[in-house]
């Protein structure tokens, strides 16, 4: 693994400046700072979301609509756990168990239903545990939602450092997935399931690992925003404008690509400023217009993401 890493950092030079640009980010003393590092976790946690979609729907070409079902319910696990006062660890676990759990039944029905069935069915599903947790008042406390304890709080400059470690750690996993075996497997079903199948690919052992890879991967990010938001609530998590959100990053940056996301980043950066920018009110609904245009704009104009521009670039080199 450790040469794997080697090889990805010296075939992606590029990176290196950047990432060591953010570690020490935290270190600079601005008035700023506190918002930055805000607006830099929530990327972050959508990169990382971003990812875990692009398993499914890049890879495998399984359109996943509710891919906030995975991030909802690994947030409330996780805070369901920590309130029982349980090691942090357990709760992650836990959170990645039902997921798993969960994951391992949608993978079962992307078996039997393709296309726009499926997109359907995993709404579907978001809605359900939406309501589950809306209507569950003695579980979930409904749409108050669930608090963190105390005792589980960190300091900004931290979750900076987790989150930004848990972005390098999803782009590299989807990197070693991409290059091996599973990740042509995966490939093989998006272009051609019927001859993939011919040929003696299991086509049921791939979908089901394809979901479950992905639940997992979300609900790490999940579990990690309860640390950063300390509070849980159904609007938050499981509504599709969160899955509207994941799925822009990957289009925008480039659907089916490891640095796609990294680049799609930048529709949330821009949603958080003009968000912060124009606050509440009756221009609160602005800022989903603007990246909606934009969607459209890039999915016109460069269908394969932003990351066809540097693609282009080196063609032309």
């Amino acid at each position: 693994m450790g040469g794997k890493a080697k090889d990805f950092l010296m075939g992606n030079k590029a990176v290196i400046v950047p990432l060591l640009i953010l570690i020490a980010l935290p270190l600079v003393q601005i008035d700023i700072m506190a918002f930055i590092l805000n607006l830099l976790i929530v990327s972050f946690m959508y990169v990382c979301l971003a990812q875990s979609w692009n398993i499914l729907a890049g890879f495998c070409g399984l359109l996943s609509m509710g891919h906030c079902a995975f991030f909802g319910l690994g947030a409330y696990i996780t805070i369901m756990v920590l309130n029982l006062h349980l090691n942090i660890v357990w709760a992650i676990l836990a959170a990645a168990a039902a997921n798993m759990a969960l994951a391992y039944i949608v993978g079962a029905i992307s078996v039997r239903v393709k296309d726009i069935f499926f997109a359907m069915v995993t709404l579907a599903l978001a809605q359900l545990l939406y309501n589950l947790s809306m209507q569950w008042v003695e579980v979930t406390r409904g749409p108050r939602g669930l608090i963190m304890p105390q005792i589980y709080m960190m300091d900004r400059q931290t979750l900076f450092y987790i989150a930004l470690a848990m972005t390098a750690l999803f782009v590299f996993a989807i990197h070693v997935i991409r290059e091996s075996r599973m990740g042509t497997m995966f490939v093989a079903l998006r272009e051609n399931e019927d001859l993939a199948k011919s040929l003696g690919v299991n086509v049921a052992k791939w979908k089901i690992a394809a979901s479950v890879v992905s639940a997992v991967m979300a609900s790490l990010v999940g579990s990690y925003y309860v640390l950063y938001i300390r509070s849980v609530q159904p609007p938050a998590v499981f509504t599709f404008n969160v899955t509207m959100k994941i799925m822009i990053v990957a289009f925008v940056g480039g659907k089916g690509t490891v640095k796609g996301p990294l680049l799609g980043a930048v529709i949330i950066i821009l949603d958080e400023l003009i968000r912060g920018w124009l606050g509440g009110g009756r221009y609160s609904g602005l800022p989903g217009i603007i990246y909606g245009i934009i969607l459209a704009l890039v999915i016109l104009f460069l269908p394969n993401g932003l990351i066809s521009i540097f693609r282009g670039r080196r063609k032309a080199a």
